[in-house]
């Protein structure tokens, strides 16, 4: 299938999705791109037993904010990429 359904359980992405909002999830493009600044993903969490903690793998969906490469940083709750200043409309 090349579009999927997603649910959100959580407020990790408020404002941009509330908790119980559903959304399709394209699976072609990205065969064909890799993602941008910006873009919502959808990717399998690593074991939780990798990362200490209970339970089974499951689908994250988060904002991509860096690229390979890209240096991050937090400063005073604000995100630099590359010492340049975010702006995040989307929080």
């Amino acid at each position: 299938f090349v579009i999927d359904s997603r649910y959100i359980p959580t407020d990790s992405m408020v404002p941009t999705f509330q908790p119980g909002d559903y959304f399709l999830l394209d699976k072609l493009s990205i065969q064909f791109r890799p993602p941008a600044r910006g873009e919502v993903v959808c990717f399998t969490a690593p074991p939780a037993s990798e990362l200490g903690l209970a339970g089974s793998n499951v689908c994250v969906i988060k904002r991509v904010v860096a690229l390979g490469g890209d240096r991050v940083c937090l400063r005073r709750g604000r995100l630099y990429v590359n010492e340049c200043l975010q702006d995040e409309p989307y929080i």
